[in-house]
């Protein structure tokens, strides 16, 4: 697969009103989309390929019909724990300095129901490994709601990673890595 790095891929968790966030989503970035990379995945995920990186933190505060917003990083299978474990060791080494205390993450998941445990877990003791002090944010839904979200500091001190499970991403999205049946997207603002 051939990577274009002039481009990125994002998400975006829809609403209450999927057809008004999807609207607004492409009023305000309309200069940046590459209209042939937009594509509906479920009824309330919507992912779009734009021209350049964006502050996803700034675009949350004017989209008031979205509820989360995240760059698309890699896509893996969720039954290649060691694949995924490396994957998510790299992005978070890649994301913190090495000196940082404690580094906080988080998973929300999307589609088919998994048991995410075995991969935190792997992920915690690689952190360990590296001399890294980690916690992993739990919840009891699938998804992370965006109160445990900011009550355990995921966005400040760590990351939120969305997993889409059975989630086959559109032809003509480019992704950053081989396609199997998980999709990793980091949520940082």
């Amino acid at each position: 697969m051939v990577i274009d790095n002039s481009s990125m891929t994002y998400f975006f968790i829809l609403g209450n009103n999927p057809t008004l966030s999807i609207a607004e989503i492409v009023c305000v970035l309309s200069a940046k989309i590459k209209k042939q990379n937009i594509k509906i995945l479920s009824q309330d995920i919507f992912i779009v390929e734009l021209n350049k990186k964006i502050d996803t933190s700034l675009l949350q505060k004017q989209l008031g019909g979205t509820i989360k917003i995240g760059q698309i990083i890699n896509n893996f299978s969720i039954d290649d724990i060691k694949k995924a474990e490396q994957s998510l060791v790299k992005q978070i080494l890649s994301l913190f300095p090495l000196n940082k205390p404690k580094i906080f993450f988080g998973f929300s998941i999307y589609g088919r129901k998994v048991n995410i445990k075995q991969l935190a877990l792997a992920v915690k003791k690689k952190l360990k490994q590296q001399g890294i002090a980690s916690r992993w944010v739990v919840s009891k839904e699938s998804v992370l709601s965006s109160v445990v979200v900011q009550k355990n500091k995921l966005l400040e001190q760590g990351a939120e990673f969305t997993l889409f499970v059975n989630y086959s991403i559109p032809k003509g999205i480019k992704l950053p890595a081989s396609s199997s049946r998980v999709t990793s997207q980091l949520h940082k603002r």
